[in-house]
């Protein structure tokens, strides 16, 4: 949930720092509900997916064979 605020934060902040730098550069952030559950739901699917699979290889591995590759 923090890399959610620090992100909406950011972008709120880069709105409003860029334009006073150089008024020839208009910048709209914008998030929506949409890239906020995207942002939590993605991640945790990668991770989730990432750690089921090597899993899922080694419960198929006998316990003296899986020590044997390390």
């Amino acid at each position: 949930m923090v890399d959610v605020v620090l992100g909406a934060g950011l972008a709120w902040a880069i709105q409003y720092i860029v334009p006073q730098a150089s008024p020839a550069i208009y910048i709209e952030a914008s998030t929506t509900l949409f890239l906020v559950i995207l942002g939590l739901v993605f991640p945790c699917a990668v991770s989730g997916l990432s750690g089921y699979f090597p899993a899922g290889q080694a419960a198929n591995l006998k316990p003296v064979e899986a020590w044997r590759y390390e």
